[in-house]
């Protein structure tokens, strides 16, 4: 998974670049994956992993859960 941080920051760059604002969410669709990346500061993300058939919807509502949970932990 550490080879998605380069796609995260330049997604945070392009962002910016054209002023659309700050990357919240990449959902990346592979053959094998989907993969959903939910930014909680500058310096910190979790990912979920879906099989291609895995409900995105409700991965993301997940996601958003312990991204609340974690801002806790992490005093963000």
């Amino acid at each position: 998974m550490a080879e998605f941080t380069s796609l995260i920051r330049s997604a945070q760059r392009a962002g910016n670049d054209i002023g659309l604002g700050n990357l919240r969410e990449l959902v990346i669709s592979l053959d094998k994956a989907m993969v959903v990346m939910r930014l909680l500061s500058r310096d910190y993300f979790v990912v979920l992993a879906l099989s291609p058939d895995g409900n995105l919807g409700r991965g993301r509502f997940e996601l958003r859960k312990a991204e609340l949970q974690l801002a806790k932990e992490f005093a963000l």
